[in-house]
């Protein structure tokens, strides 16, 4: 399965990321600090993609883990590429 998660460098984003990893799924992360995203790219082995677009558009399952301030923007910015079903 081919889960991405959105702000998967941060806190909660970490965990999901973890825990995705972990039951063997191929996993994207994204979030707009290149640096920050590389580096737990890396860490927890999986694709970092800046663009949140670009990196839900091939996902079975997305996670939106970005801070509660930016929640409803994110969500607006990518629901019409999320894959349906």
């Amino acid at each position: 399965m081919k889960v991405t998660v959105v702000g998967g460098y941060g806190g909660m984003g970490q965990i999901f990321t973890s825990l995705f990893k972990a039951e063997g799924c191929t996993v994207t992360i994204t979030g707009p600090t290149e640096s920050k995203g590389v580096e737990a790219s890396k860490r927890f082995g999986v694709k970092y993609v800046k663009d949140n677009v670009l990196g839900v558009s091939e996902a079975d399952v997305v996670v939106i883990t970005v801070p509660i301030a930016h929640t409803k923007n994110t969500i607006l910015e990518v629901a019409q590429h999320v894959k349906e079903g």
